[in-house]
């Protein structure tokens, strides 16, 4: 999710705003929505206070009003009846398999992290949920598993240069999962609503009439906050699709495959039959069966073993 330039609006509608105090009811409203909204069971009073301290400084803490909200939002969203607990538990072996693997870059990685880092150590440092080693088991070998227990993750056709960082990446995204329409990941949620609130706020009616002359300026950057908002939504439903469709199409290679060597297996196992017919007559004729002799001969097999009308016995 993209929020790069979140934080110049932000920055610009508190220098318009700075002095603003919200009122309680302001506060107690956006609080309200964003439990509502998220269906949390997160202590009111305790979200309250934390609106009200970043209310109070946001015009000269801007910067850090943010990353504060998105902390606290992830907060919310761990108490809300909208985690996945089965899918959080995919997750969480989702994880398992990367962060317990004793992952050794090849040649091409090990360039390609140098480059982009500085140095391998560097690397290794900011990567620290994962255990990257000299002694280990090369990333495009253990990418080649973990791409067959999950398609949908692990990208069969993903680069060997490009694994090193998409890594990092999975671990990020693949963490207790709250449900909701736009394919969000926990940390892509907890920044949205803290975009949410920080809209909620700038956007009242009682900081409108503060801004006085510069409330056209304050709607136009607020405009423009909710238009990413709507932005970020669309983008991420438009991933979720793709990887849906990716989920499918690995699903249904699968199930192909499946049944092809199913009906492989039904073949050799008509040949075997077939055959174990051939010797069972040698044996009792010690000549090759004709087709209308064979045909003879499994009829009466076939008569032999219906149950007798009167008893329901099994004759043979």
């Amino acid at each position: 999710m993209e929020y790069d330039d979140q934080s110049d609006s932000v920055r610009a509608a508190a220098e318009i705003t700075n002095g603003y105090k919200a009122s309680d009811s302001v506060v107690d409203r956006i609080a309200t929505a964003t439990l509502r909204e998220t269906m949390s069971t997160y202590d009111k009073d305790k979200l309250t206070a934390a609106l009200r301290e970043v209310f109070t400084n946001i015009g000269v803490a801007s910067d850090e009003a943010f990353e504060y909200l998105t902390r606290v939002a992830k907060d919310i969203l761990m108490k809300s009846s909208e985690i996945d607990r089965e899918l959080s538990a995919r997750n969480k072996e989702i994880r398992s398999l990367v962060r317990n693997a004793k992952i050794r870059l090849t040649e091409v990685q090990r360039k390609n992290v140098e480059y982009a880092y500085g140095s391998y150590n560097a690397y290794r440092k900011q990567h620290g949920l994962f255990n990257v080693t000299d002694k280990g088991m090369y990333l495009d070998q253990l990418w080649a598993s973990w791409s067959e227990a999950f398609p949908d993750v692990f990208d069969a056709d993903m680069g060997e240069g490009d694994m090193p960082f998409a890594i990092r990446e999975i671990l990020t995204r693949y963490q207790n999962h709250y449900s909701n329409p736009y394919g969000f990941g926990m940390d892509e949620s907890a920044s949205y609503y803290a975009m949410r609130m920080l809209d909620q706020f700038f956007s009242t009616q009682e900081i409108k009439h503060f801004a006085g002359a510069r409330a056209v300026e304050l709607k136009a950057i607020t405009d423009k906050y909710e238009q990413r908002i709507k932005s970020v939504r669309e983008q991420s439903r438009k991933r979720a699709d793709e990887r849906i469709a990716k989920i499918k199409a690995a699903n249904r290679d699968r199930l192909n495959l499946i049944s092809r060597e199913y009906a492989k297996a039904k073949k050799e196992q008509r040949r075997a039959d077939r055959e174990k017919f051939l010797d069972e007559y040698k044996k009792l004729t010690d000549s090759k069966p004709t087709p209308r002799t064979r045909g003879n001969v499994m009829r009466q097999i076939s008569q032999m073993r219906r149950p007798c009308q009167k008893t329901g016995a099994v004759i043979g």
